[in-house]
């Protein structure tokens, strides 16, 4: 205990079943009414907490990105030749967008042309015999010059149009 003018500096320790005394009585009493104050503070200050909270009853912010809207979680793997993915990259790098989001806009914008059906497989057998016909009948008349050969070679060539337009129509176009 050290002593300030007479008077100890901070109260004795409380002992057991005895209240700390202070020696000034003024200083006791403004002692108690802080002590009320503090408690009276600190429960209106919660009470004012409470109130605050349940009027304002936002949910706390996170930080980082915001969640996308679009969620892709299929994953589709690809394989690619060292040229195939140079290109693709490349590509993707002049247009400023990732390699995925490149793909997934050239498969969006793709123009797909279907395989060939049986049927058409077997007009496209049919086509390239008409066109060997054609080569032979032209032969022909380069060495004989005869004039119905070039009345075969006609038909032929009418018959190796209509298949051309058959192919060229816009039935088979995008798929």
């Amino acid at each position: 205990m050290s002593l300030c003018f007479w008077y100890p500096k901070t109260p004795p320790a409380p002992t057991a079943g005895r209240q700390t005394c202070f020696l000034l009585p003024m200083v006791a009493k403004r002692f108690k009414e802080l002590l009320g104050f503090l408690k009276t503070g600190i429960m209106m200050s919660q009470d004012l907490k409470a109130t605050a909270k349940q009027e304002t009853e936002q949910p706390k912010r996170k930080g980082g990105r915001p969640k996308s809207r679009v969620r892709r979680e299929t994953h589709v793997k690809v394989r690619l030749t060292a040229t195939e993915h140079f290109m693709i990259g490349s590509k993707a790098r002049e247009a400023g967008m990732r390699v995925s989001d490149w793909i997934r806009a050239a498969a969006k914008s793709a123009r797909v042309v279907a395989r060939l059906k049986p049927e058409d497989l077997q007009l496209m057998r049919m086509l390239s015999g008409l066109a060997n016909n054609l080569n032979q009948l032209t032969k022909l008349a380069h060495r004989d010059g005869i004039l119905s050969i070039a009345r075969k070679a006609d038909s032929t060539l009418t018959e190796i149009f209509d298949a051309l337009k058959y192919f060229n129509s816009h039935d088979r176009q995008d798929t």
